[in-house]
């Protein structure tokens, strides 16, 4: 039986054997809060993840509070929701009145989004706008920027996105927000950024980011919520405890942490690495893919009227291959099929699989309840595209042979699905 092809890395990434044996350093060292010698192991320990997370990222701990939660989840709960409790507590916090507005863009990660939705619904005084990306799938600041109001106490921006890759210009689209009020709380979803490309949250001025370890070869339910000093005064805890100044009480999952430390140094380490490597292998399923079969961004999709019976469309534009523009090791591509129905995403995923090649769907094509990605939605993808869309995303483990694999296996259901409309 063949080996995995694992492509699936923006969900989680799996742990290597070196890391899975730190684990048990951390075993029965007691209450980290104690002062005996093994908890204050632990307690240092923290602080060296503190200070590794803060040079990583460019947000020093004199500057920035770094609490350990179960991960990014959490931790955007825990800011978004704090922030806006802060907002109907305070008076007059964002303005002279008791309204309050927020802005987001609408390719957050269902953590914010859904929470944003529920308290828009439940908090009359609270106002929302959802700013959309462009066709490339990035939010353009001058877009964010004219959503700002007098009332807004909180600007929501991810930096990279889990689904198509597009990297957002937080640096100046926290700028732009600062420049409006300083008073505004920017925060954003470093997720799929942190420890994968280079990071610097002072110069975003960025007040509140989220990360995950699991998705740096770490164990699940292990997450950093960073937070600026200046701006935590009136937040409430999401738990209430001694712990995590006052915020996120409870015992800190020591195991978790120390095993999530070594991960993350692990991959730190070859971050430079790769982003070549990545990028390389990208480069490489598209040549391939065109060795076969028509190959397109969407862009130049959008903008040809005529269009071929069977197209590969990669989701962005002709900058794909840009580090600074898309995450290196994401590429969705979507079968456009213009002959019988639409490609189905959700069978090229099931033969893949069988071939043990795992891959994502943003949503099946063939979903009881069908609702197609809210990304790819908001980017206005046509339905056709959209139902055909396959995310491959990479690591630095990720090898040649397995992207092979999953060029042929795309390919072979690929026309399999056409050849069946054509007959």
């Amino acid at each position: 039986m063949s080996t995995v092809a694992y492509l699936d890395n923006n969900a989680t990434t799996l742990m290597p054997e070196v890391v899975a044996q730190e684990m048990t350093k951390w075993v029965n060292q007691g209450n980290p809060s104690a002062s005996y010698a093994s908890a204050k192991r632990c307690q240092e320990m923290m602080r060296e993840f503190r200070e590794f997370i803060a040079g990583a990222a460019k947000c020093p701990t004199d500057q920035f509070a770094i609490i350990f939660t179960s991960g990014a989840t959490e931790s955007n709960n825990m800011i978004v929701r704090g922030v806006i409790e802060r907002a109907r507590r305070v008076r007059g916090f964002a303005s002279t009145c008791n309204e309050f507005h927020i802005v987001a863009s609408a390719v957050e990660h269902k953590s914010i989004l859904l929470l944003l939705e529920d308290c828009a619904r439940a908090i009359p005084e609270m106002h929302l706008t959802i700013v959309n990306p462009d066709a490339s799938g990035h939010v353009q600041v001058a877009d964010f920027a004219r959503a700002l109001r007098p009332s807004t106490c909180l600007a929501i921006c991810m930096h990279g996105n889990n689904e198509t890759g597009a990297i957002n210009d937080i640096i100046a689209i926290g700028r732009a927000v600062k420049k409006y009020s300083a008073r505004i709380f920017f925060h954003s979803d470093i997720v799929q950024t942190f420890g994968k490309i280079p990071l610097d949250l002072s110069r975003a001025l960025v007040d509140g980011a989220s990360i995950s370890f699991h998705k740096l070869h770490g164990p699940p339910g292990v997450g950093a919520a960073i937070l600026r000093r200046t701006m935590m005064d009136g937040i409430p805890p999401l738990l209430y405890g001694t712990q995590s100044f006052g915020l996120r009480g409870g015992t800190e999952n020591i195991i978790g942490i120390g095993t999530a430390l070594a991960a993350a140094r692990m991959t730190l380490a070859h971050q430079s690495q790769t982003i070549t490597r990545e990028l390389s292998l990208k480069s490489r399923i598209v040549a391939r893919l065109a060795e076969r079969a028509p190959v397109v961004a969407l862009s130049d999709y959008r903008d040809t009227k005529t269009k071929m019976e069977l197209q590969m469309v990669i989701i962005g534009d002709r900058t794909f291959a840009d580090a600074s523009r898309y995450l290196p090791g994401t590429i969705m591509i979507a079968v456009a099929k213009h002959v019988g129905p639409a490609a189905c995403n959700a069978l090229i995923k099931e033969k893949l699989e069988a071939a043990r090649v795992i891959v994502s769907v943003g949503s099946a094509c063939n979903t009881a309840n069908k609702e197609h990605s809210h990304v790819l939605r908001a980017m206005e993808v046509p339905t056709l595209v959209m139902d055909g869309a396959i995310r491959v995303s990479m690591c630095g483990y990720t090898s040649e042979s397995e992207v092979d694999r999953f060029v042929d296996g795309f390919l072979v259901e690929a026309k399999r699905q056409y050849d069946t409309a054509r007959k």
